[in-house]
């Protein structure tokens, strides 16, 4: 629990940073957040090589990838029904979703950085590499396989907190719009792992997942 623990702290601080207005450019978020995603993987795999378990974690097997594109779709379906109860048209609830896309940012502006592509799909897979291929592991080992999947999302959700405050809108208040998207991504991601065994599948819907999103999809506001 500790290592989890530990983590989560880290990835909040980092992420308040990230969040905060200081950091005006969506491609400057994406490559200071890709790098620190690097980090914590070189972290995950040298304690996965250490422990003799990172051949069973993170070795692609078939139909990995159909489990992936599948966790995508879920999730993509899920995010689509999610934004229409938590930021509907017409209401002042309707300025999260505004705030989401700033932080986001354009995909044609995104798409002009030939290198932030790259790390749109690169640095999803480093981060599940750390949650689902190490923590999720951990804590499953400690408190069970159910208890562990749970835990695990739940503290991958937690990073995405001080989004509360720093996409905050004036009238409709706090944005809890992407802490709910990472509860939601953290549980399809670690129910994908605690299915297989793996944590490949969980990359590859992470990947299309956040590509399909930052990349290709933006919803009349």
């Amino acid at each position: 629990m500790g290592p989890a623990l530990l983590i989560t702290v880290i990835a909040i601080l980092v992420n308040a940073k990230i969040a905060h207005a200081d950091w005006r450019t969506a491609p400057a978020r994406i490559a200071v957040a890709s790098a620190f995603s690097a980090a914590l993987a070189i972290v995950a795999i040298l304690v996965m090589v250490k422990q003799g378990r990172i051949r069973d974690r993170l070795t692609p097997k078939w139909g990995d990838l159909t489990i992936g594109v599948l966790g995508a779709l879920a999730l993509i379906i899920s995010t689509w029904a999610g934004r229409t109860i938590l930021s509907p048209r017409g209401l002042p609830r309707q300025a999260w979703l505004a705030q989401v896309y700033w932080f986001i940012g354009d995909p044609g502006t995104l798409q002009e950085q030939f290198w932030v592509p790259w790390l749109v799909v690169l640095a999803p897979m480093l981060d599940e590499i750390v949650w689902r291929g190490w923590l999720q592991d951990e804590l499953s080992n400690s408190l069970g396989a159910i208890r562990g999947w749970l835990v695990t999302a739940l503290l991958y959700a937690f990073q995405a907190a001080p989004t509360l405050l720093t996409l905050q809108d004036p009238v409709a208040g706090p944005n809890p719009s992407l802490l709910t998207l990472a509860l939601v991504a953290g549980l399809v991601f670690g129910f994908l792992t605690h299915a297989t065994r793996r944590a490949t599948p969980a990359m590859i819907a992470h990947a299309a997942f956040s590509y399909f999103i930052l990349l290709q999809y933006r919803p009349m506001l």
